[in-house]
């Protein structure tokens, strides 16, 4: 009896370490969305969601093509005893764009790219609020993905993956360290889904591409540059919104929390190329990243147990092509609790999202 008894608390915790704490919920959006029963465009819009599993962390993207006047303004509230006032997150502009951190409200706090619960508290909803302003068209919004995250059940993931050898071929290559930017330095993550937005549509020949990927790269990371006191151009959701505007809405694009390595190499099978964001020292990695740093993950190799990226900190294009052992890999990338973008072009969203 006893025997049985270990054994179920075994099989309990050993089930319980593989759950899945991160979950992402869509809503494409149509011009009915939108309309009233007169047949005018509101000026907002507000969506309302219940969440099967419980969540303390949140990660609003959207997808939409920047507005040609005016700004959109995102805001959320996270239900727990009762629904939170409502916090901005983000604002959109025409050339613009700046998040926002809100400290103030008992249990729920916006920290610029994402919301997330003190105390110990959890949620299962939240409501999304955008705000078309000063002549934007909320007909411009096409989607909203959220991904809400249990951090409590996060844990670093230990693998030994036996899964075949996988290879995006033909991806680009670019060192950030070669941009024309005066930030050269910072832009690790416009660099990264530069290269995915060229990997994706430069054979159909939708990508602008004047001055070459290095100017796409500049131009990219100007437009996701945030003009909070954070004075950044690594914010997960304004370079998640940028995809999408970029590929003139060919290409949906979110931040997220993967569950584990799995289900990026699901992606990579694909054919789907991820930015991910490491933390800290990695082996073979030109330096360490204390404050993060993206890399593009384009393969895996089972021989070597390495993870295959293009790594844009690297003094040139031709030293980017980087095979990181799985064990650094799961370190590093774990240090940023597993954050990913997962850009998908239009044509094949709905067969590998």
């Amino acid at each position: 009896m006893k025997k049985t008894f270990l054994f179920l608390i075994f099989i309990f915790f050993y089930q319980n370490s593989f759950a899945n704490f991160s979950h992402v919920t869509s809503k494409f959006l149509t011009t009915n969305d939108f309309t009233d029963d007169d047949g005018k465009i509101s000026n907002n819009y507000i969506w309302i969601s219940s969440q099967k599993n419980p969540f303390t962390e949140l990660i609003l993207s959207w997808n939409a093509l920047r507005p040609k006047k005016g700004s959109f303004s995102f805001l959320v509230s996270i239900k727990h005893n009762k629904w939170s006032p409502w916090c901005k997150l983000a604002q959109w502009d025409v050339k613009t764009q700046q998040t926002f951190v809100n400290s103030r409200i008992p249990v729920v706090q916006a920290k610029h790219v994402r919301m997330v619960l003190t105390r110990g508290k959890k949620s299962n909803a939240f409501r999304i609020k955008v705000i078309a302003q000063n002549g934007a068209d909320l007909r411009n919004l096409k989607a909203l993905f959220v991904d809400t995250c249990d951090m409590t059940k996060f844990c670093e993931a230990k693998s030994s993956l036996e899964k075949p050898t996988t290879y995006i071929k033909g991806f680009p290559r670019q060192s950030q360290m070669v941009v024309g930017h005066s930030r050269f330095r910072d832009i690790c993550s416009p660099t990264s889904l530069s290269m995915i937005l060229d990997y994706h549509l430069n054979p159909q020949r939708l990508l602008p591409k004047i001055g070459g990927l290095t100017s796409f790269v500049s131009n990219f990371a100007n437009l996701v540059h945030d003009n909070s006191y954070l004075d950044i151009y690594g914010n997960w959701i304004l370079n998640a919104a940028q995809v999408f505007d970029s590929s003139k809405g060919n290409v949906f694009c979110r931040a997220q929390r993967l569950n584990n390595f799995d289900e990026l190499y699901d992606y990579l099978k694909r054919k789907i190329p991820v930015a991910v964001s490491i933390r800290g020292k990695l082996r073979g990695g030109r330096k360490p990243y204390d404050n993060g740093h993206f890399v593009v993950v384009i393969g895996w190799s089972k021989k070597k147990k390495a993870v295959i990226c293009v790594d844009p900190a690297f003094s040139s294009s031709k030293k980017t092509l980087k095979a990181y052992h799985l064990k650094d890999f799961l370190t590093a990338w774990g240090k940023s609790r597993n954050l990913s973008y997962i850009a998908i072009p239009k044509n094949s969203f709905y067969k590998v999202s």
